[in-house]
């Protein structure tokens, strides 16, 4: 199958980490229970990528637990370009060819995923994901409501507003990617297993990837076969 659009995940799969962890990491570096609220934190993603509790509860909560500042942004993003995914560098002129459409669908955050992955050459436009809500004093207390990612399958209602080009491939480690197979929106849901492997996952997925070599190697293998 010669596959039109290609959607991405961002945490755990063009990077090597889920990102609300490691903005934990700098935002409850000071305080004395920072332990026990990194741990809520990482509980709370794992549910949620597994498909235990709903994505949007799980992403309420862990704003709340964050305590994070506009001012760790910078900090992050600086971390996030250490940590891009090995093989995604390896096989980028190829992920980013031009006969096909990639977008990147993320629950994380635009404010440091388009800084992430613009000077990779990823298109800003087709970079979907949400966005903080801030007051006053620059102190991170939610998600903007209107953004359909930061509600229950938000990667479906997106894809349901955009005009994506079919045959479909999802990429990514979570089981909010995989709604997007089991919605019938993508033909075809690529569990990665690089970063982490969550085994819930991998039970739903059509096809499991072990890096972006073997993404690559596969879909024109599966290229020839169609012609």
């Amino acid at each position: 199958m010669r596959f039109h659009t290609l959607i991405l995940d961002f945490d755990s799969t063009l990077v090597q980490v889920e990102s609300l962890e490691l903005l934990a990491q700098i935002s409850l570096a000071t305080l004395p229970n920072r332990r026990e609220r990194y741990q809520q934190i990482k509980a709370l993603t794992e549910a949620a990528m597994e498909g235990k509790i709903s994505f949007a509860e799980a992403l309420e909560k862990r704003i709340q637990l964050l305590q994070a500042y506009a001012h760790h942004l910078p900090v992050l993003i600086d971390q996030l370009r250490q940590l891009y995914t090995p093989s995604l560098l390896r096989n980028l002129s190829q992920l980013l060819k031009p006969d096909w459409d990639v977008y990147v669908f993320s629950g994380g955050f635009i404010e440091f995923i388009v800084p992430v992955l613009h000077p990779l050459g990823f298109a800003p436009d087709r970079i979907f994901a949400n966005r903080f809500v801030a007051n006053a004093q620059g102190k991170i207390i939610g998600v903007e409501p209107s953004v359909p990612l930061a509600g229950d399958e938000g990667k479906v209602r997106l894809a349901q507003q955009l005009n994506l080009r079919a045959p479909i491939l999802v990429v990514g480690d979570g089981y909010n990617d995989y709604e997007l197979r089991k919605a019938r929106i993508a033909q075809c849901f690529a569990a990665f297993v690089e970063n982490v492997r969550r085994p819930p996952v991998v039970a739903v997925a059509d096809w499991v990837v072990e890096s972006f070599d073997h993404l690559m190697e596969g879909v024109q293998q599966c290229a020839e076969e169609s012609q």
